[in-house]
């Protein structure tokens, strides 16, 4: 999205909004509207979050890792 390529394509085969808004399940939706989120966790060990006072919303027991492809 950080060139105008991909929008300029998308909007010459219609596939953008008029309106500039979604109206997802609408039966007047015209298009759809390109947009970028992102979300950060600030993770802090329980006995650091303990020591400094923090409130503490929820603990992780554990973690794992899955890979299902070939790997070296």
């Amino acid at each position: 999205m950080l060139t105008p390529m991909g929008h300029i394509g998308l909007s010459r085969a219609g596939m953008l909004s008029r309106r500039g808004r979604c109206r997802t399940f609408m039966s007047d939706a015209d298009g759809y509207v390109r947009g970028e989120g992102v979300g950060v966790f600030v993770l802090k060990s329980l006995r650091n979050a303990e020591a400094d006072g923090d409130h503490i919303h929820a603990v992780i027991r554990g973690s794992g890792v899955n890979h299902g492809g070939r790997a070296n």
